[in-house]
């Protein structure tokens, strides 16, 4: 019982995909590996996505560039996410795709050491109306060293 089915709609030639790749700064081998092995017509965008010394041009779409035959580019705010490319983030950047368009922005200033962790804790509960009755001290699990203090104010 077979029933015919009707004419069916063209298929694209190339289905549009964009593959993201986020990784460290100890990535490179992978990346080489990756892309020697990668075909250079799959028609698919490469976005890469490392973290970067924000006071260090980066070589890595170089490097990349040595292991595949698909143009590779640092990504420039407003280029088309074009496919059978690779697209990489340059330092000091965060990267967004909008309407097929890459979108570089400045990430805001870091904040001083001293300032990291425990301070954003309590702005985080005092957005909600409460104030911390504990906080964390600097120490790590590595070291074993953790600690808590309870808070300078009264909790109600």
């Amino acid at each position: 019982m077979g029933s015919e089915a009707g004419p069916s709609a063209p298929v694209p030639e190339r289905t549009r995909l964009i593959v993201g790749i986020g990784a460290s700064a100890g990535s490179i081998d992978a990346f080489k590996i990756f892309f020697s092995k990668m075909p250079a017509d799959t028609g698919i965008a490469f976005v890469i996505v490392q973290h970067l010394d924000p006071d260090f041009e980066s070589i890595l779409p170089a490097i990349i560039a040595n292991y595949t035959k698909m143009p590779v580019h640092a990504a420039k705010d407003g280029a088309a996410v074009s496919p059978n490319t690779v697209h990489v983030i340059p330092p000091n950047a965060i990267l967004t795709i909008k309407g097929g368009l890459l979108r570089l922005a400045r990430p805001a200033p870091p904040l001083p050491a001293a300032n990291r962790s425990t301070p954003s804790w309590r702005r985080w509960r005092r957005t909600r109306g409460r104030t911390p009755s504990a906080s964390s001290c600097p120490g790590s699990a590595a070291t074993g060293r953790w600690a808590s203090r309870p808070s300078r104010s009264t909790a109600a």
